[in-house]
């Protein structure tokens, strides 16, 4: 971004095979002037994936943490695998200062 946003959840659609394993992402930013980008502990909103197979939910990740201010955005793969991952959408979602507001999607 341009200029600093105040970001808290990101949510991702990846459409991963049934028989595929967990994704262990992790989200990293970097603030303004931050010329490195530092990883946020997040936590995952959404069902392990073997239960979006088994019930037919979309596949992918909800991922929530502290809102703050970020100009990059990465997000990666812990660990190793040999097998192709993807994201097909990722929706970024911008936070107040209040805990009490409720996050809005970035256009």
């Amino acid at each position: 971004y341009t200029e600093p946003v105040r970001v808290c959840r990101i949510e991702l659609d990846m459409p991963l095979r049934a028989w595929d394993h967990e994704p262990e992402l992790a989200i990293r930013l970097a603030g303004p002037g931050e010329a490195d980008l530092r990883e946020v502990r997040s936590a995952s909103l959404r069902p392990a994936r073997e239960d979006q197979v088994r019930f037919g939910r979309p596949r992918g990740q909800t991922l929530v943490f502290e809102a703050q201010p970020a100009v990059t955005i990465r997000i990666e793969q812990r660990g190793s695998r040999e097998d192709p991952w993807t994201i097909s959408e990722a929706r970024v979602f911008e936070c107040g200062d209040s805990r009490a507001a409720e996050p809005r999607p970035l256009q």
